[in-house]
């Protein structure tokens, strides 16, 4: 093993600068796998949530179409009944 300087380390040294770097790694701040985890869960509980959004929206563009379309037919049905009435 060598160290930086290109230098040999052997024996008690070469145990010592690995514990430091083991130690150095455990230490390191960062994103666990539990972290990982919960924020991928978050994430599509959102992404879900913005799918279904987008599907309520489409139903509700739908209706609205059709009942865009029906209304005139629907008036003039209407319109028709109430002339036969008189």
């Amino acid at each position: 093993m060598e160290n930086r300087a290109g230098h040999v380390v052997t024996g008690c040294v070469a145990r010592r600068l690995l514990s430091r770097v083991r130690k150095a790694l455990r230490d390191r701040a960062g994103f666990g796998l539990v972290e990982l985890l919960i924020a991928m869960m978050l994430l599509n509980v959102g992404l879900i949530a913005l799918l279904e959004q987008n599907l309520v929206d489409a139903a509700l563009r739908e209706g609205a179409r059709l009942r865009a379309e029906l209304a005139p037919i629907l008036a003039e049905a209407r319109r028709r009944l109430h002339e036969a009435r008189r």
